[in-house]
C-alpha cells in the first residue's frame, strides 16, 4: 500500500530512510510523529501525500507558531525559518523546523477532500487499490458511521488499511453478486425497508436457529486516536505541570459511553464489549455512534438458517429480507451470511 523510500536523498530521504516504508496518512490525526526526511535540514514527512492542513507542531508538547507554506521541497529548504517556528509544504506532506528541536516532534494534520470513514475507504481503493469505479459499489460505502475521521499506515496491504477503516465505522466489506467491492453497516432490520420477501414456498427445509448473542448495556466508542502518545517525562514546560494536557497526551484515545442498566437487570448474562475503535475525532459524532450501537445491540437478536434454494441469487449480504414461516413472520432480517453451492443456497439472517 505504501511506497518507500530509496534514501537517496531529496524527496528518497536520507540513506538511512532506504527500503523504509513512506507514511500514508487519511483524514484528521492529532499528535502524530512525523518522518525525519532530511535530519541535517530539519524537515519531516507526515504523510505520503498532500495535506490540507498542518497544525498544532509541537516540540515536547510546546506548540510551535507557524510561518509559510512552500510549494515545492526546494523552496522549503531554501525558506530562512526562525527558530522555535516551523514551515510547509503542503504539496509534499513536509515540514522544516527552525532549530532542532529538544524532544519529539509531533503534528496535527488534515489531508485534502472528504474525511469520512466511507471517503477514506473509498481513497484506499481508488488509489493505491488502483480499482476504478466500475469496481465498487461506492454508494454502499454510505453506510458507514458519519463524521471528520482519520488514519495513519507505515506499510501493510490495502486489505488490511481496509479493513481498519471499515471495522473502524462500525461497518463489514466484501464482494457483491456483480464482483464489485462493496460495504454496509449493521442498523436496526424494522426501521430499513423490505428489499425481498421469500415466500413460503421457496424454502427448501425448514429454518434452524442459531445460538445468539446476548444483548449489551453498555457501549463504548473510543474516538480522537493519538499518533504517540507521551508521559509527563516526555513533555515540558507548562504542558508537563498540567494534569488535563498530561492526561491527553497520555491516553491513546478518549471514549464516548452509552449505557443503560435496565437491560442489565433484564438480561443478567448482558454484555460489556471491547471499545469499537474508530477513526473519528468529535466527542460528539462518537457519542452519537454508541447511542446507536446500544439501540441495536441492547435488545434480544436472534439467528437463523435458511434455504431458500436457487431464490438466493436475489440478495447479497446487507439486504434486509422478510421471510413467510411460522417461525419468521412479521419482522424483518439482515442476511449476514450466505453459503452456496449451485442452486443450493442457505443464508443466516439476523434480526
Amino acid at each position: 500500500m505504501c511506497s518507500t523510500y530509496a534514501g537517496t536523498g531529496g524527496l528518497e530521504g536520507d540513506a538511512n530512510l532506504a527500503g523504509k516504508a513512506r507514511p500514508l496518512m487519511l483524514g484528521v490525526k492529532r499528535n502524530l510523529a512525523p518522518q525525519p526526511l532530511l535530519a541535517a535540514s530539519l524537515v519531516w514527512q507526515i504523510g505520503g501525500g498532500p495535506l490540507a492542513e498542518v497544525g498544532g507542531v509541537r516540540d515536547r508538547g510546546i506548540g510551535l507558531a507557524g510561518t509559510s507554506d512552500y510549494p515545492t521541497l526546494a523552496a522549503l529548504l531554501a525558506a530562512s525559518v526562525p527558530a522555535g517556528r516551523f514551515a510547509t509544504c503542503l504539496t509534499q506532506g513536509l515540514i522544516k523546523l527552525g532549530s532542532p528541536p529538544a524532544g519529539q516532534v509531533t503534528v496535527d494534520a488534515r489531508s485534502p477532500g472528504d474525511t469520512s470513514h466511507a471517503a477514506i475507504a473509498l481513497a484506499l481503493l481508488r488509489g493505491p487499490g488502483g480499482l476504478s469505479d466500475d469496481r465498487i459499489n461506492s454508494a454502499n460505502f454510505g453506510a458507514l458511521v458519519p463524521g471528520v475521521a482519520g488514519f495513519l499506515w507505515a506499510g501493510g496491504t490495502v486489505t488490511q488499511a481496509l479493513n481498519d477503516v471499515v471495522t473502524a465505522g462500525a461497518g463489514w466489506w466484501g464482494s457483491d453478486r456483480l464482483g464489485r467491492i462493496t460495504a454496509g453497516r449493521l442498523l436496526p432490520p424494522d426501521a430499513v425497508a423490505t428489499q425481498v420477501t421469500f415466500e413460503r414456498w421457496m424454502l427448501t427445509a425448514e429454518p434452524s436457529e442459531m445460538a445468539g448473542t446476548a444483548p449489551r448495556w453498555r457501549q463504548r466508542v473510543a474516538y480522537r486516536a493519538l499518533g504517540v502518545t507521551q508521559t509527563a517525562t516526555d513533555l515540558a514546560g507548562l504542558v508537563a505541570s498540567d494534569p488535563g494536557l498530561v492526561a491527553y497526551f497520555g491516553a491513546a484515545y478518549q471514549l464516548a459511553t452509552a449505557f443503560d442498566t435496565a437491560i442489565s437487570a433484564a438480561y443478567p448474562s448482558a454484555v460489556d464489549p471491547a471499545p469499537l475503535i474508530t477513526g473519528l475525532d468529535s466527542e460528539g459524532d462518537a457519542a452519537a455512534v454508541a447511542t446507536q450501537l446500544l439501540a441495536l445491540h441492547g435488545v434480544r437478536r436472534r439467528r437463523w438458517r435458511v434455504r431458500v434454494g436457487k431464490w438466493g441469487n436475489l440478495v447479497d449480504l446487507g439486504n434486509i429480507v422478510a421471510v413467510d414461516h411460522p417461525k419468521l413472520a412479521d419482522r424483518n432480517w439482515i442476511v449476514v451470511a450466505a453459503d452456496e453451492a449451485g442452486d443450493d443456497k442457505t443464508l443466516t439472517l439476523w434480526g
